[in-house]
């Protein structure tokens, strides 16, 4: 089977990191060959040499070499394109959360057409066209339920549709699934963690805000901010005006997380739309229990009560000023599995986060049983190689099914 992939790679986060594990494993008894098309030139050095030496071809959608392909020569694109597709010889393109990457242009007849959501479901951008795009696809493979029901309940995909779930898996680093579970020493500062891109979404002021409470509670806390984005500076600001900057400690890129993830006792993520939450599995890999958002697929990796604590939101965005943060790029509408139902975006109230963290670390004997349930879910989650041969098994299944009875 040959895949011609378009997504961008060009900055790093979870579907840049997932797209180079993904391409460079090799699931039993499933030979493919991977194209790379990206929807915008250059692909990020930390995963570059991953990339480069697991796919067979790499060109980008609207540059021919160094020189980029004007909109206005639409029959230049659909060339371009055209002359990939019939390189690669692809039985299917694969699009990654990239609805838009394809318009104004056809797909060969036959050729199948797979898309591959990630998180994109929940943006507002030219709805109309993402619609069309999406319905025009012969399947749909998404990351989580949430992924899924975003699909169903918020562009219209019918049940004729075929959309197949493939639960993220963490490719877990050599010699943590030995792990044991963790022991919170008595009287020791309590190491808080984060990591992920640093965007509005990812709603860090939040975190810095639940340190801020639990240091008021009389708690000796600290957080550790692993990543790099456009919202660091906002950060530093926030932690200086709550008075905290020398209890956050901003990390910038971490190369080895592994090394980042024994550092800590908790693991955040106060995200205020997050499709699967990936970072939450590796965080629960080395044994750490995880405080959350209950929203979109947070819910599913992170087992409330059992492996942490999952946190409804209950404040409405247009506080996220208040506290520090703007809602720019932030999803309007998110999927709440409480209530199978797309909902406003909101906020989790950092005291709620602060009190969850006291439940989690509230004993030691308790502690521990966190750690140890966190333990046994990532285990589960920890197959990756499974994880890779559902997917091309669905795209596989896509390919087969004659399009008349598709």
């Amino acid at each position: 089977m040959k895949l011609l992939h378009l997504v961008s790679l060009r900055e790093v986060g979870g579907i840049q990191r997932d797209f180079a594990n993904f391409v460079s494993a090799s699931p039993a008894g499933r030979a493919v060959e991977h194209h790379l098309l990206l929807t915008r030139p250059g692909i990020a050095e930390a995963i570059a040499p991953q990339v480069r030496s697991s796919v067979a071809s790499i060109r980008a959608l609207r540059h021919w070499g160094t020189l980029e392909i004007p909109a206005g020569l639409p029959m230049v694109r659909q060339w371009w394109f055209q002359r990939a597709v019939k390189r690669s010889q692809a039985d299917a393109i694969v699009l990654w959360s990239a609805p838009r990457a394809l318009q104004h242009i056809d797909v060969p007849p036959s050729t199948r057409l797979i898309y591959y959501e990630h998180g994109a479901a929940w943006f507002n951008r030219d709805t109309d066209e993402v619609a069309r795009q999406v319905k025009r696809a012969d399947g749909i493979v998404c990351n989580s339920n949430a992924s899924a029901r975003m699909m169903r309940l918020r562009w219209g995909v019918g049940a004729a549709q075929p959309v197949v779930v493939c639960p993220n898996a963490v490719v877990m680093p050599t010699g943590v699934s030995a792990a044991a579970p963790r022991s919170l020493p008595p009287g020791a500062r309590l190491t808080l963690g984060m990591a992920g891109r640093l965007e509005s979404l990812k709603g860090g002021v939040l975190a810095l805000h639940a340190l801020r409470a639990l240091l008021d509670h009389g708690v000796d806390a600290r957080l550790l901010v692993a990543g790099t984005g456009p919202d660091r500076a906002r950060l530093e600001q926030q932690a200086a005006s709550l008075e905290i900057s020398e209890r956050v400690e901003f990390l910038g890129f971490v190369d080895q997380m592994q090394s980042f993830y024994a550092r800590l006792d908790v693991f955040l993520c106060p995200s205020i739309r997050e499709p699967f939450g990936l970072v939450c599995a590796e965080a629960m890999a080395h044994g750490l229990p995880v405080v959350c958002s209950a929203v979109d697929g947070l819910p599913e990796v992170v087992l409330d009560g059992v492996t942490g604590v999952c946190v409804p939101p209950s404040l409405p965005l247009t506080d996220y000023g208040a506290y520090g943060g703007v809602a720019d790029g932030v999803p309007a509408h998110v999927y709440d599995p409480a209530s199978d139902a797309i909902r406003p975006a909101r906020l989790v109230d950092p005291a709620s986060l602060a009190n969850a963290v006291l439940a989690v670390t509230a004993d030691e004997a308790g502690y521990a049983r966190f750690s140890g349930a966190a333990l046994e879910r990532a285990g589960v989650l920890a197959d990756y190689a499974g994880h890779v041969g559902d997917v091309l098994d669905a795209i596989r299944s896509f390919i087969d099914v004659p399009r008349e009875a598709a």
